[in-house]
């Protein structure tokens, strides 16, 4: 199974500011956008965290089911989807969202993001 770099979330083990993440995004956003990206009273600092790979296809075995993990594509490498076969329902996470979200580090290229989305691949 080929490793992933997780470097960046391996990084903010220790946890990342609020103030520091909303820098982040205003050194990615166009000028016109700076100004505008200001925190609500929901956003709050990333707490410290221990964080493991998935990949494609590894399976929670919760006893009386398992989910599986569906690597998706999307505004980062490596966005999953988690499926319960036993109620065919799929924990989508913000794969599924109205947000383009492409301002962090380990976010995708644009045309990576418009790639996964597209009907590339299949049959006509």
């Amino acid at each position: 199974m080929p490793h992933r770099n997780i470097g960046f979330f391996q990084n903010s083990i220790n946890g990342v500011k609020k103030q520091q993440l909303i820098e982040m995004a205003k050194e990615r956003a166009r000028d016109e956008y700076r100004d505008l990206i200001q925190p609500d009273e929901n956003f709050t600092d990333w707490f410290s965290m221990k964080v493991y790979p998935l990949y494609d296809g590894d399976v929670f075995d919760l006893g009386d089911r398992k989910i599986e993990v569906i690597e998706v594509g999307g505004h980062t490498a490596g966005s999953v989807v988690l499926i319960d076969p036993l109620t065919r329902i799929a924990y989508s996470g913000d794969a599924c969202n109205g947000n383009t979200l492409l301002e962090f580090p380990n976010s995708l290229p644009i045309i990576s993001y418009a790639g996964a989305s597209s009907s590339e691949g299949e049959p006509e």
